[in-house]
């Protein structure tokens, strides 16, 4: 009895041990995102560099995965504010720079959703891969659509030239769709423009801040408003199946 008594112990002993050590670890990766969010890179050179007196390992891995959603310090250096972690990462720390979370994203997408251009050429410029998509098939055109980042879409088809570079009014250049950078090219049919549409109808995104219209704009772009998925759906289709009324009058009146 006595025996099954210590064996007990020393078991529940041990649990404890192990709760400890994963408290310690989620403290450890909590602190670690949260530095890379803020492109602190001297805190960040901390966790991968600096080695546990008792372990001799560094105290965090550069692509270690976070334990709730899969993305690693370069998405929340994407994520977060933009500092010179990014290079730091990649070429100092040897993180991939095409990563994938648990939806399959690559710090580009993180990127293409965050609306930011210019962390998009800087993950470019760094070797991410320009065709990456998640696991739902969609890449950075469709998942800027869908977060309502007209902005960075109407950028990525000018081909990393921004369409509205000011907020006076002035018109820049209509982008010319025969011409699509590389990094659009895998996109579903009929044509990414299309899809980009369509993703915009069903996401519900008349306006931005700025108060341009998405589906104005990407309709005065060149892009049809009666082009269909290899199914039929038009645009007109996603807004209904998004259960977007406005998005249904918008286009109801770009239709006229």
């Amino acid at each position: 009895m006595a025996d099954i008594k210590a064996h007990q112990i020393q078991g529940v002993l041990a649990f404890m041990k192990e709760v400890e050590r994963k408290d310690g670890a989620g403290e450890v990766w909590a602190l670690a995102h949260d530095a890379a969010y803020r492109g602190d890179v001297l805190a960040v050179e901390k966790f991968l560099v600096d080695t546990d007196e008792m372990t001799g390992e560094v105290q965090y891995e550069v692509d270690a995965p976070h334990p709730i959603d899969g993305r690693t310090l370069l998405h929340s250096a994407v994520k977060g504010i933009p500092s010179p972690l990014y290079e730091y990462l990649v070429n100092d720390c040897s993180a991939n720079v095409d990563a994938r979370d648990n939806k399959g994203r690559t710090p580009l997408l993180y990127a293409a959703a965050n609306g930011s251009p210019r962390a998009i050429t800087r993950l470019l410029a760094l070797g991410a891969d320009e065709k990456a998509v998640d696991n739902e098939g969609c890449g950075a055109v469709l998942i800027a659509a869908q977060a309502g980042q007209i902005r960075t879409v109407l950028w990525l088809f000018q081909g990393g030239i921004p369409l509205l570079p000011a907020a006076d009014g002035r018109t820049g250049r209509c982008a010319d769709l025969r011409r699509m950078p590389s990094y659009l090219e895998f996109a579903r049919p009929p044509s990414c423009a299309s899809a980009a549409l369509h993703m915009a109808a069903f996401a519900g995104h008349t306006s931005n801040v700025s108060a341009d219209c998405m589906l104005a704009r990407l309709v005065a772009i060149g892009i049809d408003l009666e082009s269909t998925t290899h199914n039929g759906f038009t645009a007109m289709h996603f807004a209904a199946l998004g259960d977007k009324p406005q998005c249904i009058q918008k286009l109801l009146d770009l239709g006229k």
